[in-house]
């Protein structure tokens, strides 16, 4: 005596449930590529903020060795303030990306002879700020 002998329904819940399964498999792995690379994005917009932060650094120190000579005996610091000013922002010029770099400097608080200055680099919505003092001698 046979019980159930129709299997004809098996393979079709078989093979609904291959379809869900790889709908599944699919999506995530499609979220983890999505959220890889938006990881890579953004960390590779962290290593250009910093690396322009650095050339804003370099830029004013460079500054600072091209004006000396024009620099004359007296208060040294507040001539370099003159001739930087308050802020100067670099843009470069890349299509893909707001990249830029901004030096501010100010005066130092107590010490007359130094300048403190920060150097923020942007790359699209990423910042990166190095700050820094600078020391002024005297050409005496």
């Amino acid at each position: 005596m046979k019980l159930f002998s129709n299997e004809r329904g098996a393979a079709l819940i078989m093979v609904l449930f291959l379809i869900v399964f790889m709908g599944l498999l699919f999506t995530v792995a499609g979220f983890q590529l999505t959220s890889t690379g938006k990881q890579v994005t953004l960390s590779q917009k962290h290593l250009q903020a910093e690396n322009l932060a650095v050339m804003g650094q370099d830029y004013f120190r460079s500054f600072l060795n091209k004006i000396e000579p024009e620099i004359v005996e007296g208060d040294t610091s507040q001539q370099i303030l003159e001739y930087w000013g308050s802020e100067t922002t670099i843009t470069m010029d890349d299509a893909s990306l707001q990249t830029e770099y901004t030096v501010r400097v100010f005066e130092h608080p107590t010490e007359p002879n130094k300048l403190q200055y920060e150097s923020i680099g942007r790359s699209g919505e990423v910042e990166e700020v190095i700050e820094g003092t600078v020391t002024i001698e005297s050409a005496e």
